[in-house]
Parts: structure tokens; C-alpha cells; sequence
């Protein structure tokens, strides 16, 4: 219960510039054009729980933010909705291309920078985050091993790196498989991970080893020459010479 009333996970900002391709559009209105349609698309692959390219590929949201049509007939003849992705939900596409020709909200040109850095450095800049990778990546072998599913497949390396340099501030099962989401994991996939992940999201990192409060252990040749040496032998008593 506790977990149901969590918070919800931050969102992350600006998803829709993960589109593959976004780098060759070009200029704010089409580059709303290209938010609008990943949008639409986003919101319809979570009705029918598949992944978003399945429903569109990003070629296709990116050729139409480019070409920006100026009718409906002119989206449906770019390649990628001409064909039954495209026609069958011709209006919502053609409502998201007006809504990003016709928005006062525009992106910005930048990209803003949320990019998670390289995993081989967090152990030298944020250990904590690097802990809950291990912890991260440990859990997903076992489910996978489990289930005999490659792990790649139980959820994609990049949002498990996300996950784990900036989860929730509250990683429970709910925020975990709200950030999941996010990141377009499929339902199945959330199912199977979140608990353990949720879980390795407490890691944290090993402490330095401590030396003992009275000072660090012998090795094998200080304890010899520190062992108390054995009394010498006494030498027999003299016998006493004979009496005269």
C-alpha cells in the first residue's frame, strides 16, 4: 500500500528527442512537429502495450517532421505511413502534425543534457551509482538465468544505466516500474524485473577496509620476529673437584 501512494517517478525530460534520426531536423517548428507525433505514437503503443516501434517506426515521425506535410494526404504518402500503421490511425497523426505546425510552445534547439555518463568512470565519480549497477546487473542475471531469457531482453542496458546513476528518490516497486515505463519497457518486461530492481536500487557502496584499532596485522614474518625468544638452555652445573 505504501508503495501504491509513493510519489510518481520524475519524468524524464524530453524523451522524444531520443528519436533515432531527430539530429537531421532542423529548426524548432519541425522539431515540435517531431515531439507532437512521438507523442501521439507514445500514447497509443501504452493503449495496445507494445513497444512504440511497432506501432511507427522512428523514420517514419522523423520524415514527416521534415517533410512537414501540409494535408493529411500528403503525411499518408511518406514512407513509413503508407502503410497500415499509418492509415489506420491516420487521424491521430495528422492531429499531432497540426498540433506541432500551429503550437506557441516550442522546443528548444538544444538538446538538453541528460545524457547518462559512461559506466567504467562511476567507480571513480559515483561510487553509490556504480554499486547499484553491480547490484543492478547481478539481479538481472539471476531473473534471466531463471527464465532463460538473454538479458538484453529483460530490459535494455541504457535504462538499466539510467536507472541506476539517477533513480527515484524513493526506488520502491511503484517508482521503479513508473520510471521502467517511461523508458519503454514493455509490461511483461516490468513484471519481471521491477521488485529486483527496486531492490538493488538500496545498494550501497563496500566500505573501505578498516585497519584494526590496534594497528594492522602481523604478516607471517613480523609475528615470528615479534614471538617472545626461547629462554637459552642452562648448561649441566660443574661437578665440584674431588676432595683432597
Amino acid at each position: 500500500a505504501a508503495e501504491l501512494a509513493a510519489p510518481p517517478a520524475a519524468p524524464r525530460r524530453d524523451p522524444w528527442r531520443r528519436l533515432s534520426g531527430i539530429h537531421a531536423v532542423k529548426g524548432r517548428r519541425r522539431l515540435a512537429v517531431a515531439r507532437a507525433l512521438w507523442g501521439a505514437r507514445d500514447g497509443l503503443a501504452r493503449q495496445k502495450d507494445v513497444s512504440p516501434g511497432r506501432v511507427l517506426p522512428d523514420s517514419a515521425l522523423v520524415a514527416a517532421a521534415m517533410a512537414m506535410p501540409a494535408s493529411r494526404h500528403d503525411l499518408l504518402g511518406i514512407k513509413g505511413f503508407t502503410g497500415r500503421g499509418g492509415h489506420s490511425h491516420a487521424d491521430l497523426w495528422w492531429a499531432a502534425v497540426e498540433e506541432g505546425r500551429t503550437t506557441d510552445d516550442l522546443p528548444s534547439l538544444k538538446k538538453a543534457d541528460d545524457a547518462t555518463p559512461p559506466a567504467r568512470s562511476w567507480k571513480h565519480h559515483n561510487a553509490a551509482a556504480a554499486a547499484r549497477l553491480d547490484a543492478a546487473k547481478a539481479a538481472l542475471r539471476l531473473i534471466g538465468e531463471e527464465q532463460r531469457i538473454p538479458v538484453e531482453n529483460l530490459v535494455r542496458p541504457a535504462t538499466v544505466r539510467a536507472l541506476a546513476w539517477q533513480p527515484p528518490e524513493e526506488p520502491t516497486v511503484a517508482t521503479v516500474d513508473r520510471f521502467l515505463a517511461e523508458h519503454d519497457a514493455r509490461r511483461w518486461q516490468r513484471a519481471l524485473v521491477a521488485a529486483v530492481l527496486s531492490q538493488a536500487m538500496h545498494a550501497v557502496p563496500a566500505a573501505p577496509d578498516e585497519l584494526d584499532s590496534r594497528g594492522p596485522a602481523a604478516g607471517p614474518e613480523d609475528s615470528a620476529a615479534g614471538a617472545a625468544a626461547p629462554e637459552p638452555a642452562l648448561a649441566p652445573a660443574a661437578s665440584a673437584p674431588p676432595a683432597a
